[in-house]
């Protein structure tokens, strides 16, 4: 794994194949040159891949629509979108068909950030707050948020494909006031702080940008982290500690786990008050 170190830790990934003895490493270029030059240092393959790899043309959704706490609705098929508004009126309804961006709320780590969101939206009720979402694939989590009451949201990818798809998301949905931009969150650097920040990426890439994630977060602010198998899990709160922010909820789901986290003082404080 050491050899892997200066990738761009959010366009790798490593695959344990079940009943195989080594890894799997994929990792996505952006250009073909870049591809050649990754093959000649380490081997393997080269592959373009085509939209349609991603989810087959015609591959099913989700049966039923997802239904999160008494407050969120994410269903895949557009068709039943204003069915839906009408069977939960007192409910956030959001469509977001399987397409070229990951989550779409099936997936265990984005239930598991969707499901954290809601409860920091909901001690939020009546006050200002405003979120960042890093990694934001599909959009979901933005538009969940801004739809369940943020001011306003910023949503980056490193995947232009990726942030097209959110925008459309955000289009087919009604939902205004979210900014979506292609960055790389490693080079980026916050300009503001934010009362909420979602981070749905890799191990990896969490580590390295803990420091970061906690210099953009307000105060008061919580910071949801998925992404993440049951192994690496303390090995992220390890840096999200280090970084003066404290664990406030894990959550499980099968192998993967998703992580709040405050402030230090701040957990310290809630979890004295909750005892």
């Amino acid at each position: 794994m050491e050899r892997l170190r200066g990738l761009d830790g959010s366009r790798l990934a490593v695959i344990q194949m079940a009943g195989a003895r080594g890894l799997r490493i994929e990792y996505y270029c952006l250009t073909r040159a870049e591809g050649e030059r990754i093959v000649g240092r380490f081997g393997g393959g080269l592959r373009p891949l085509r939209p349609e790899s991603w989810r087959p043309r015609g591959a099913p959704v989700a049966a039923k629509p997802l239904l999160f706490g008494d407050r969120l609705v994410v269903t895949g098929r557009e068709e039943e979108l204003a069915s839906l508004r009408a069977k939960y009126p007192q409910r956030v309804v959001l469509c977001i068909p399987a397409a070229l961006a990951f989550g779409t709320g099936e997936h265990a780590t984005t239930a598991m950030c969707l499901r954290l969101l809601l409860g920091g939206a909901g001690r939020r009720i009546a006050a200002r707050w405003n979120m960042l979402d890093l990694g934001t694939g599909s959009g979901v989590l933005a538009l969940a948020a801004r739809a369940l009451g943020a001011q306003g949201a910023m949503a980056l990818d490193y995947d232009p494909p990726c942030v097209r798809t959110a925008r459309e998301n955000g289009r087919l949905n009604g939902v205004r006031g979210v900014k979506f931009t292609v960055a790389d969150v490693h080079a980026w650097k916050p300009a503001q702080r934010w009362d909420v920040i979602t981070a749905n990426l890799f191990s990896i890439v969490l580590v390295r940008v803990m420091p970061k994630l906690r210099r953009a977060l307000a105060a008061d602010g919580d910071l949801i982290v998925s992404g993440l198998l049951a192994d690496q899990a303390d090995e992220v709160r390890a840096a999200a500690g280090s970084a003066g922010l404290e664990l406030v909820e894990i959550r499980r789901q099968g192998r993967w786990r998703a992580l709040h986290l405050r402030h230090r003082a701040k957990a310290v404080a809630k979890r004295r008050a909750t005892r």
